[in-house]
């Protein structure tokens, strides 16, 4: 059966088979509070005060362990064949990125500031962030350099003032300055490939956001937010419509939904139009194959169900679950069992039909992450706790 989804549930669903809490546990590390890990392939990495180290999953044998400099914190990032270690100061911004082979840990080279992968290139953007903590890991200041994967600077590109850098897929990523002026650049050369304007927003990671081939832009209207959507190639305007009650903006399937006091509005991103309207939902979200849409409360606990992102149609019920989270390539339902102490683990069909338990984990487990056929999940104690999902 492929683990299309791993679910952590309130409790058993009915008429499944009796749990048992062992028999599926892969293992636990220790996890200090400001340390991280990431699931690389095979490998569970975890970066710790003065060293990083992978295990292979699901026995936790240690392949490699690198001794790092001392930082308040670390984030580890994937990218190819290479894992990026980031060295963070107490506000959170980053100071010194490692880059080094993830099968062997062989350090490859270092860079005073940040790296940003880019899908689908074998270069990194290295930039500096604000110095602030409110812009830290958003607007960017200095100047942008691409560095290959040896270690080679490709190109450098110095920025007038602060400006927003977003990487886009094939290989590309979206610059958008203090003025507004926007440049879509390849990050193999940094030479333009599309030049516009873009209005004042509120940018972070997921805004500007790539849906299709359509930059959509979330950004202040008159007395109500504005959705605008702009061609790839050309940064042209396609489109731009005022949203009253806005309150989230996600990609579903190959829509645009937007989250409203009202319900869900669908908007197919090529010109704006809408492609379905539900009352029934507040926001709808997808990971991979799966969309998961939210309900309006009507009671204690609001409806959850995957659906078929296209319609908004339900396709599985999971109204008795109430909190979803993402999990690398995979989806995580999250509400502890008080009664039982612990929080159920289950599996959804290929179908999106049908769920199947695995077992159950403690309920303080939280921020967790799946991939290489295990799920990975903080726990109390300073402890990662580790479970084979297959």
């Amino acid at each position: 059966m492929a683990v299309a989804l791993a679910l952590l549930l309130a409790f058993t669903v009915a008429g499944s088979a009796p749990v048992h809490d062992s028999g599926w546990r892969a293992g636990q590390l220790p996890l200090a509070a400001g340390d991280d890990f990431a699931l690389a392939g095979d490998l569970l990495v975890v970066a710790g005060r003065s060293t990083v180290t992978a295990y292979r999953v699901p026995l936790l044998t240690v392949i490699w362990t690198l001794p790092v400099p001392a930082a308040e914190g670390y984030s580890l990032t994937g990218t190819g064949d290479l894992l990026v270690i980031g060295a963070r100061n107490g506000v959170g911004r980053q100071q010194e990125s490692l880059v080094v082979t993830a099968a062997t840990g062989r350090l490859r080279w270092r860079h005073t500031g940040r790296l940003v992968p880019v899908p689908g290139s074998d270069v990194l953007l290295a930039v500096s962030d604000v110095r602030s903590s409110s812009g830290s890991g958003r607007r960017v200041t200095g100047t942008i350099e691409g560095i290959d994967t040896f270690g080679m600077r490709r190109w450098s590109l110095r920025l007038p003032s602060s400006a927003v850098a977003a990487p886009l897929p094939d290989g590309e990523f979206l610059l958008v300055h203090d003025d507004g002026t926007t440049q879509i650049r390849g990050a193999s050369d940094a030479v333009p490939r599309a030049a516009g304007e873009l209005p004042p927003a509120a940018y972070a990671p997921d805004n500007p956001r790539l849906v299709g081939d359509a930059i959509v832009l979330r950004h202040p209207g008159d007395n109500t937010s504005r959705i605008s959507g702009y061609d790839r190639r050309t940064l042209a305007r396609r489109w731009s419509r005022t949203v009253g009650g806005l309150q989230s903006v996600d990609q579903c399937g190959d829509l645009l939904c937007l989250g409203t006091t009202i319900g869900v509005r669908a908007l197919d991103p090529s010109d704006g139009s809408n492609a379905w309207v539900s009352q029934s939902w507040r926001r709808t979200l997808s990971w991979g194959d799966m969309t998961i849409a939210y309900g309006r409360p009507t009671g204690v606990d609001a409806e959850l169900a995957l659906v078929e992102p296209m319609t908004g149609g339900s396709l599985l019920d999971l109204s008795a679950w109430q909190q979803v989270t993402s999990v690398t390539d995979d989806v995580v339902l999250a509400h502890p069992d008080a009664a039982r102490g612990v929080t159920l683990v289950a599996t959804v069909a290929s179908d999106q039909r049908s769920v199947r338990v695995l077992g159950a984990i403690p309920a303080a487990s939280g921020g967790c992450r799946a991939g290489g056929g295990v799920l990975a999940c903080r726990q109390g104690g300073g402890i990662l706790g580790v479970w084979a999902l297959d």
